[in-house]
C-alpha cells in the first residue's frame, strides 16, 4: 500500500500519528443492506434458504476502508519502511450450514466490510511479517477490551487503548493497543 493519501480527515490525522477517535470510539452496526449469509448454491436449490442475520461476534469482523487506511497510516507512521496491503477478506470465512457472506455495498469507504492487513512491519529488529483483521483490532481489542491485555504486551506498557503500538509476538508483528510508551 505504501504512503498513505490523506483522503479524509481520519486518516489525515492519522498520517501525522494521531488516533482518529471520530472513527476509532464506537461499533458500527452491519445492517443487512450492508452484508448478509446467502445460501452457497441458491440458483441451484431454490427452496434452501439461510437465515440472513449477521450475529454480534459477525459483525465484530467489519470495519471500514476508512478505518482500515487509517491503521495502515498509523503503522507507515510509527514504523517508517512498513510495507502493508488492505485485502477485502469476506471470502477467507467459511460458515457452517453451506452459507456464504456476501456484501450488497458498494464498498465505499465508510461501507462495512471484512478487511484484513498483511505486509511487513518495520519493528526495531527488523521487517516482520504481520497480517491481522482491522474489525477485531478496533471492535474488540480497542473498544470491548479497552486496549490490548498484559498478556499479549508484557510488563511495563501503561494499560489503556489510546495509542497503537507493534510488537513481534512469536515471529509474527502484531498491532496492540496501549495508553502510552513503555515505562
Amino acid at each position: 500500500m505504501g504512503t498513505t493519501t490523506a483522503i479524509t480527515s481520519a486518516i489525515e490525522e492519522a498520517t501525522r500519528g494521531i488516533v482518529p477517535l471520530e472513527i476509532f470510539s464506537s461499533i458500527m452496526p452491519v445492517m443487512l443492506s450492508d452484508a448478509r449469509f446467502v445460501a452457497f448454491s441458491a440458483d441451484q436449490n431454490p427452496q434452501y434458504t439461510v437465515q440472513p442475520n449477521l450475529s454480534f461476534i459477525d459483525q465484530l469482523q467489519f470495519s471500514t476502508k476508512e478505518q482500515a487506511l487509517a491503521i495502515v497510516a498509523l503503522i507507515e507512521q510509527k514504523y517508517p519502511g512498513s510495507t502493508l496491503e488492505i485485502i477485502d477478506n469476506v471470502n477467507f470465512f467459511s460458515y457452517p450450514g453451506f452459507r456464504k457472506l456476501q456484501y450488497f455495498n458498494a464498498g465505499e469507504i465508510r461501507d462495512p466490510r471484512i478487511y484484513k492487513v498483511v505486509g511487513s512491519i518495520n519493528l526495531p529488529e527488523g521487517l516482520t511479517v504481520t497480517e491481522f483483521n482491522v474489525g477485531w483490532l478496533i471492535n474488540v481489542k480497542r473498544i470491548l477490551n479497552g486496549g490490548s491485555s498484559v498478556m499479549e504486551i508484557g510488563p511495563g506498557w501503561p494499560e489503556g487503548n489510546t495509542v497503537l503500538r507493534a510488537m513481534n509476538s512469536m515471529g509474527l508483528a502484531q498491532p496492540i493497543w496501549v495508553g502510552g510508551d513503555k515505562q
